[in-house]
C-alpha cells in the first residue's frame, strides 16, 4: 500500500501525479488523505484527479464538508458525503475505493 497526502499537491504535484500512477499500474492500493480544507477550496481539479486513483480515502469532518460544497451535497451528512466519495469514477475498470471520514 502507498499512503500519500494532499499536501504534496501544493509541494510537487508532478511527484504525486507519477506515485498516483505507479499504484494503479502497479495494482497497488493507495491511500490518499484530503488533509485540509483549502486544498478542496483552492486546488479542487487536482484533488480529484488524485482521488481517482485511490483504494482509500481519508478526510476529517471539515475535509468532507468542503468536498460536499463542490457537488451540492448536505455538508454535515457524512455517510451519505463518504458513499460519494467512494463511487467516484476511477482510473482502472473494476476498482473499489473505501471512503473513511474521521
Amino acid at each position: 500500500m502507498i499512503y500519500t497526502t494532499g499536501f504534496f499537491i501544493t509541494s510537487n504535484f508532478e511527484a504525486l501525479q507519477k506515485v498516483c500512477r505507479l499504484a494503479v499500474d502497479n495494482n497497488v492500493p493507495l491511500a490518499f488523505n484530503i488533509a485540509a480544507v483549502f486544498l478542496l477550496q483552492f486546488e479542487a481539479e487536482k484533488v480529484k484527479e488524485c482521488l481517482d486513483y485511490a483504494s482509500y480515502v481519508f478526510c476529517n469532518e471539515d475535509e468532507a464538508s468542503a468536498y460536499a460544497k463542490l457537488y451540492d451535497l448536505p455538508e454535515t451528512d457524512y455517510m451519505e458525503i463518504a458513499k460519494h466519495i467512494a463511487n467516484r469514477p476511477t482510473v482502472k475498470e473494476g476498482m473499489i475505493r473505501y471512503a473513511i471520514v474521521t
